[in-house]
């Protein structure tokens, strides 16, 4: 694939399945997203990874943080991810 072809078919999603991603998949993208290009390796990076229980506290926490203004669609994509 060419770097035109992958730039040009790349989408972003706003809405989420809510099925559970197996682990060794997880691990799979982070060690491939480890090896990608970062202008320089300038950057240190953190990753945080929660599952189960621990991902629907952190959903929950982060909905009720939420302003008052904010849209109910992004409330559900909240939930769904």
């Amino acid at each position: 694939m060419r770097v035109s072809d992958a730039v040009n078919s790349r989408h972003s999603m706003r809405v989420f399945k809510a099925d559970s991603i197996p682990q060794a998949d997880v691990e799979w993208i982070i060690n491939t997203a480890n090896r990608a290009a970062s202008n320089g390796n300038l950057q240190p990076w953190k990753l945080y990874v929660t599952m189960g229980k621990a991902r629907q506290r952190l959903s929950a926490a982060i909905l009720a943080a939420r302003s008052p203004g904010e849209s109910a669609t992004r409330s559900r994509t909240l939930r769904s991810s």
